[in-house]
């Protein structure tokens, strides 16, 4: 019987190929990573583990340019590898459009890195398994998420306090204190 798991490019008879699923898995025992986006800010929140009192552990979101910012969730070194990346082709569209990077382009990007990480461009190493990292990118306004396996969504939830002159005002909430405090403004 034929491994199926030990080959990236080989597909199950279920139509899966393992060593993606088993990339999303490590993301998903990783580090919790958050993001949030308000009119003009974005808020970066990562739970870090250190293993040893020794241990540096690097800052948790990386600057990619001036206005995007990136939170790698997973694997440190594969991390390492996609925010370089991120940031070469942060500075060739500079270089080549005098521009900065739209953050749509670098997310189709990097998913375009996640897919075709078997495939190797001329100067480029070949990789033969899948990224074991989420990247969260975010500019002060807009927020994207990409997964190992290729995809990259924009999150579209909206959290809105209750308005100030509402009926309600936080009288049914679990948690007066935080909902005053949210109504309040």
């Amino acid at each position: 019987m034929p491994a199926y798991d030990k080959h990236v490019g080989v597909f199950s008879p279920e139509g899966r190929i393992y060593q993606t699923e088993y990339a999303v898995k490590s993301v998903s025992l990783a580090p919790t990573g958050l993001a949030l986006t308000a009119k003009n800010c974005t808020i970066f929140v990562s739970e870090t583990v250190q293993s040893s009192p020794l241990q540096v552990l690097p800052p948790s979101f990386q600057m990619i340019d001036k206005h995007i910012a990136a939170l790698p969730i997973g694997y440190p070194a594969d991390a390492r590898a996609l925010i370089s990346y991120l940031r070469s082709e942060a500075q060739s569209h500079w270089f080549n459009f005098e521009e900065p990077v739209p953050i749509q382009l670098l997310t189709e990007e990097l998913s375009e890195k996640f897919t075709n990480f078997g495939k190797q461009k001329k100067n480029e190493q070949k990789m033969g398994r899948p990224f074991g990292c989420a990247v969260l990118l975010a500019t002060k306004d807009e927020l994207y998420y990409c997964d190992p396996a290729g995809n990259s969504i924009q999150p579209d939830l909206v959290v809105q306090p209750p308005k100030k002159n509402s009926k309600d005002n936080g009288q049914n909430c679990p948690k007066k204190k935080h909902c005053k405090s949210l109504s309040a403004s």
